[in-house]
């Protein structure tokens, strides 16, 4: 038995459209694939990793059983891809279309369990509406953890509704749930936000009286908590490192306050990158379809979606939060957008082209702002978006900085800032870079590691940019410190960032 009863009819006009799906919507739908598709390659081979993924690739040059920011399975398949292809921005962004690749083949097996006879035609539309979405546009596109987050998250709950709602006439079978608990223990590996998505699926085995006497087997039992096994790795690591990396989530934001302003600040930002017409139509599937969608795949639903934003919206009010926190939430709530489709109003439609458009606008600033020019520096103002600054110029700094280490090869990389740390670390396929800075992070925990930020006695190349200028108590650690040159970056005649040069002997810890 398929996991809905939702029966869509073809009008006599659009028969091999399927679904009630018309063959403009597919032609729509296909063209949007294609062109963010484009776009996404684009961005994939030309634009220099951002601050963040080059920092998650420096972690794959040192294998760990985690990290101070995140647990593992990015770095290990950062690592992993390091060495089977080694450095280049395909390289890195190439395990982003893999997840891409089982992200869709995922709703595409869960398309055919809600509509067995017409999930070919729906799919087309599934898959252009979440490439359209400048928050999915852009998170399956970064070497982040999301884009694992995003594959494990909708297969663990893809196989749980196996699980829930077995095929007609046979038993339920424990290979779902084993896969459900083993696929949720990956995502724990990819962000620490995965517990609320077992916590989501928890609560839906526990409040659906069928599967909760399941839980009675203790063979069934041990399948559903076997994936825990996956976070041993996270759990040692914190064991052995003070439990740094959970203290850092929850005291990040040095104290807990009542800021209302900000949680509407993240509400506006969440609708603004999902798309306010993909979240209006959203909207209108959940009120028209609802009924005709199976009671566990609207519980899983409403878990996943209401328990994330529930908690990520108090966190916005009282400390700090993220918009795309909220990815998890939306994955069950996506199909909703071609069965509404499938429904046949013209404004649905409309909505639907116009939100088409919204993402494909979007997509072409992200390409623009971070490949071609940053749009911030339109304003003239060195202090505005500086992330996207950074992705620019750094042939620039290569140039200077790379005959200078093969001239005096013992002389150590040093910054003030993880960003350019890790980015200039890729640049010279180098991972011996320092940072200093009041910021903690990883870089940190190597420094503990290596007995110090550097070794006693150590010369230093030092880079520094105007968003992080050398602190004074930097330079009191060296001996001798030489300042050596100011690199401007411009693009089209407008100045976007401006990086430091120094060098410095005698280092004293």
């Amino acid at each position: 038995m398929p996991l809905s009863r939702v029966r869509l009819s073809v009008p006599e006009s659009d028969r091999g459209g399927g679904a009630g799906i018309r063959q403009a919507d597919l032609r729509w739908a296909w063209g949007a694939i294609a062109l963010l598709l484009v776009l996404r390659f684009g961005y994939s081979v030309w634009v220099p990793p951002n601050p963040d993924e080059a920092y998650y690739w420096l972690w794959g040059r040192y294998p760990a059983l985690s990290y101070y920011d995140h647990p593992p399975l990015l770095a290990w398949v950062q690592g992993l891809t390091y060495q089977l292809f080694g450095r280049s921005a395909w390289a890195l962004r190439l395990p982003t279309w893999l997840s891409l690749a089982g992200l869709l083949a995922t709703y595409a097996w869960l398309l055919r369990q809600l509509s067995p006879r017409h999930w070919r035609s729906l799919w087309p539309i599934l898959t252009a509406t979440l490439l359209a979405s400048p928050l999915f546009f852009n998170f399956t596109l970064l070497a982040w953890n999301d884009h694992l987050l995003l594959l494990t998250v909708l297969l663990a709950n893809t196989s749980l509704l196996q699980w829930l709602r077995p095929a007609a006439g046979q038993p339920p079978r424990r290979r779902w749930l084993l896969l459900a608990s083993q696929v949720l223990g990956l995502a724990g590996l990819c962000k620490y936000s995965a517990l609320l998505v077992g916590l989501a699926m928890g609560l839906t085995v526990l409040l659906t009286p069928s599967a909760r006497q399941r839980l009675h087997d203790w063979r069934t039992l041990l399948a559903a908590v076997s994936g825990g096994i996956w976070l041993l790795p996270v759990l040692l690591w914190n064991a052995r490192h003070g439990q740094q990396s959970f203290d850092y989530y929850l005291t990040r934001t040095g104290g807990w306050q009542f800021k209302p302003l900000e949680m509407v600040a993240f509400w506006v930002y969440v609708l603004l990158l999902l798309s306010p017409l993909l979240a209006w139509l959203l909207w209108q599937g959940w009120q028209r379809l609802q009924g005709r969608l199976p009671s566990i795949y609207r519980r899983l639903a409403v878990w996943n979606w209401g328990l994330t934003l529930a908690v990520m919206s108090w966190v916005a009010l009282t400390s700090l939060a993220y918009y795309y926190w909220t990815l998890t939430a939306w994955l069950l709530l996506l199909p909703l957008v071609p069965l509404l489709l499938a429904q046949g109003r013209r404004r649905d439609r409309r909505l639907w082209r116009a939100g088409l458009g919204y993402g494909l606008l979007a997509a072409a600033l992200i390409t623009v702002n971070s490949g071609v020019f940053p749009l911030a520096a339109l304003g003239g103002d060195l202090s505005s978006d500086p992330d996207s600054r950074l992705l620019f110029g750094w042939s620039q700094v290569v140039q200077q900085v790379r005959p200078r280490l093969t001239r005096e090869p013992e002389r150590q990389l040093l910054t003030t800032d993880y960003r350019t740390g890790a980015i200039l670390a890729w640049q010279l396929d180098n991972p011996r870079v320092a940072v200093w800075s009041d910021r903690q992070d990883q870089f940190d925990v190597w420094a503990t590691q290596a007995g110090g930020v550097l070794p006693p006695d150590a010369a230093a190349l030092i880079l520094t940019d105007d968003w992080h200028p050398v602190p004074p108590e930097l330079q009191q650690h060296f001996r001798h410190w030489r300042s050596l040159s100011s690199i401007e970056i411009r693009r089209f005649g407008r100045l976007i960032q401006r990086y430091h040069l120094a060098e410095a002997e005698g280092w004293q810890p």
